[in-house]
């Protein structure tokens, strides 16, 4: 045989190595199938406690949580409320989980738990229509105060987030001037922030946040402050400054809109519990593959029986892989290319 007559043969074993390591880096980066088995993926469990006392009368309660927060993914949500309805009411982007129950009378806990996956690639997603300032107005002496502080954080500033650092250091107690202090008190700092930002022509808002501890009981969320710099909206800490959504920090709520409303209660609380778990990483895919419709794609889902003959069938090429570069690189004498494989099987079989 020469060697142009072999060029086809070549090709087609280049082709199917090409499209074997090709589905296997598609099935690792969009299934997230493992390359090595025993891989562990860091999971947080979050429990979301709502309590409140009913009245004697028909309840509603809503509570917002969480679309795709940036840096992680949502695996499964489910609540535990025995006795009530339950759904999840998505409307413009916001989603509420809202249970609902026809008679309540005394003390009342309702649980929503949801497991989160860190994920670096879940970014905050830039908003459909660019968000307008909210139009503010100030009355005297706060006008004056609020024009002051702005021209000097303007003067040390050239950009909406350079604008919002200056503004929130000036706005701290340590560097309070007469004008910061006559605006700002510890119960509307973030009020007050949030105004002179909008005045200043940036969109702002507020932000609530949960700080990932393990093994954590009765935690509250965290307040933040987001800006619209004309692209997506970006998160400051608004005790230090400091930007960006720094790790093991869940945004749980973004926006304007209410956390927890309850109809027919009162003395209404959310608090939240949290624990970090590890699963295996292929159990993860799994579930993943399963939720996404690319089950089908997958040998995990078909009864144990089949998944056995079918890895079975899969050892086969690599067994006569490893029996060809015994016999043809090492040397090794071997009764053919197959037969050691199909007596391994054998074995492995009784």
């Amino acid at each position: 045989m020469t060697v142009r007559s072999r060029i086809p043969f070549y090709v087609a074993v280049f082709l199917l190595i090409t499209a074997g390591l090709s589905v296997a880096t598609w099935r690792h980066f969009e299934m997230g199938i493992p390359w090595m088995t025993g891989e562990q993926q860091p999971v947080w469990m979050v429990e979301a406690r709502v309590d409140f006392q009913g009245y004697g009368e028909s309840a509603q309660v809503n509570l917002h949580v969480p679309q795709q927060p940036p840096g992680f993914r949502i695996l499964t949500e489910q609540a535990a409320s025995p006795g009530y309805g339950f759904s999840i009411l998505e409307n413009n982007g916001s989603r509420r989980a809202e249970w609902t129950k026809r008679e309540v009378t005394g003390p009342q806990t309702l649980y929503f738990k949801t497991q989160f996956v860190p994920d670096d690639s879940i970014v905050q997603q830039p908003p459909k229509r660019p968000p307008q300032p909210q139009t503010v107005f100030w009355e005297e002496p706060q006008a004056t105060a609020v024009r002051e502080l702005l021209s000097q954080a303007t003067e040390r500033s050239s950009s909406p987030e350079s604008l919002t650092r200056e503004l929130i250091t000036l706005m701290q107690p340590d560097n309070r001037t007469q004008n910061s202090t006559m605006l700002v008190s510890d119960e509307n700092y973030l009020q007050i922030l949030v105004r002179m930002l909008n005045h200043a022509g940036i969109a702002a808002r507020t932000a609530d946040a949960l700080k990932l501890e393990d093994a954590r009981r009765r935690q509250h969320l965290v307040p933040f402050i987001q800006i619209y710099n004309g692209e997506r909206w970006l998160t400051f800490d608004p005790r230090t400054a400091e930007q960006g959504v720094p790790e093991h920090l869940l945004l749980w709520r973004q926006g304007s809109e209410s956390l927890l409303d309850v109809v027919g209660g009162d003395n209404s609380q959310v608090s939240f519990s949290m624990l970090r778990q590890t699963i295996p990483a292929l159990q993860l895919a799994a579930r993943e593959a399963a939720s996404n419709g690319l089950s089908a794609l997958s040998f995990y889902q078909l009864p144990i029986e089949e998944q056995s003959m079918f890895r079975m069938l899969l050892l086969l090429p690599i067994g006569a892989l490893m029996v060809a570069f015994m016999r043809m690189v090492i040397g090794v004498r071997t009764s053919g290319t197959f037969m050691p494989v199909l007596i391994a099987v054998a074995f492995v079989q009784t």
